[in-house]
């Protein structure tokens, strides 16, 4: 960017978000969740997810 004020600042919102939002135990919750849904207990078997042949 050619304003290195905005510049900054956009960098700042950006790093604070990213700490929000992406929080690596709850991204890491999240997938784990998602797993046990489709692969645990009544999730889908592997030949349900296979694709058609």
């Amino acid at each position: 960017m050619k304003d290195p004020a905005r510049s900054k600042t956009m960098g700042v919102a950006g790093r604070e978000r990213v700490g929000r939002y992406y929080v690596r135990r709850d991204m890491l919750d999240a997938y784990h969740e998602v797993y046990r849904q489709f692969c645990g207990r009544g999730g889908l078997s592997v030949a349900a997810a296979s694709p058609p042949r």
